[in-house]
């Protein structure tokens, strides 16, 4: 097992998480990306398309490790940081809630395996300022709100766990409005089932999408991959399609995955 830091996806040095599975070749992979930092992305809105200008942007990094099926992998998520941004050692800032959920759904819509959280407690910095994470630690009282985040997105996994096990690259392609905010990804199992994983990174409001022009292969058209309706497998309901589109409307952050019904 290997345990890298995905910030340096890409850059061809030692630290190269690419280059170091390359050589290692190890059966699980375990991967820190911690986004959230000072200056960038919080004051911008779409935050979780924007890294540091020396890191590929969060979700191109975790498509790319979520690309090699040959060995499971494993998402260590930040749940960390210092609440201000101008203080000297804030070189993370602290996420919000629905930052947490967005970076674990994004990850889970990757192929991730397992999700870990840095850290589970609070701890200090040597001057005595205070870098929140999910509990205090001396009273294991949740700090913020990304603890309940956290448990939110693990009773989804929990209820929805074996399909998510089962869920391979290759489903359908999609086309969709407010593509800024929404990230798609396509999935499929070995039955033969197809379906999206569709997250909200626009981690301050709640986002109405239209999804349409679903493809399974390369130059299919529209028409060749029609569907009667979606089921919301978290909570098992269904959701029309009209004229070859189907329009859902996601929370800030969160995630939603949708099985494909001719």
């Amino acid at each position: 097992m290997t345990c890298v830091v995905g910030e340096h996806a890409g850059n061809q040095s030692a630290f190269d998480p690419l280059l170091i599975w390359r050589e290692l070749r190890p059966r699980l992979r375990m991967v820190r990306f911690y986004p959230i930092r000072r200056g960038y992305p919080i004051p911008v809105r779409y935050d979780l398309m924007k890294t540091h200008p020396r890191f590929l942007p969060f979700e191109t990094a975790l498509r790319i490790f979520g690309a090699d099926t040959s060995t499971p992998w494993w998402f260590v998520v930040q749940t960390f940081g210092t609440p201000v941004a101008d203080v000297e050692r804030s070189m993370w800032l602290n996420p919000t809630p629905e930052q947490v959920k967005a970076m674990i759904h994004l990850a889970l819509a990757y192929g991730a395996k397992g999700i870990l959280c840095w850290s589970f407690q609070t701890h200090m910095f040597s001057g005595g300022e205070k870098m929140p994470a999910l509990v205090d630690m001396k009273t294991l009282a949740p700090e913020d709100g990304k603890y309940q985040a956290v448990a939110q997105v693990a009773q989804f996994i929990h209820k929805v766990k074996r399909i998510l096990l089962k869920l391979k690259p290759g489903g359908p392609s999609v086309f969709r409005d407010r593509e800024r905010e929404v990230i798609v990804v396509g999935k499929r199992d070995d039955e033969g089932n197809l379906y999206v994983y569709a997250v909200n990174i626009n981690h301050r409001n709640a986002v109405t999408v239209t999804m349409r022009s679903f493809r399974i292969r390369k130059y299919q058209r529209p028409d060749d991959a029609r569907f009667a309706y979606a089921v919301d497998v978290f909570n098992g309901k269904r959701i029309p399609f009209k004229d070859g589109s189907i329009t859902i409307t996601i929370q800030a952050g969160d995630g939603r995955l949708l099985r494909l019904v001719r």
